[in-house]
């Protein structure tokens, strides 16, 4: 385990079972990783559409029947309290929060 993963195991992420299913995903062949990769974009849209009034205010009253049809996030949208944008049952305690430098390139 590398510094990164202990670090995020020190702040209770769940490191050895995202890691059990990464190896779970490279054992399967092309078309059933798709597959999982399509069931797990519908699971988190879902999710966030359910339990976080951030993401509702910019998808609107109805989630979209098509993964193309999701409003695409611009910087402005993000640009609020990091408190109002975090999925109900988070906190800034038990999610990971990063800086990036701001430069796109």
């Amino acid at each position: 385990m590398n510094l990164f993963q202990t670090i995020l195991k020190w702040k209770g992420f769940p490191v050895t079972e995202a890691t059990k299913q990464l190896d779970l995903f490279h054992s399967l062949d092309r078309q059933a990783q798709k597959d999982w990769i399509e069931t797990q974009k519908k699971e988190i849209v879902e999710f966030h559409f359910k339990n976080n009034p951030f993401y509702n205010q910019v998808i609107g009253q109805a989630l979209p029947s098509a993964w193309s049809e999701l409003p695409i996030i611009q910087k402005k949208d993000l640009q609020s309290p990091l408190n109002q944008m975090i999925a109900t049952g988070y906190s800034r305690s038990n999610v990971y929060i990063s800086n990036t430098s701001g430069s796109s390139g």
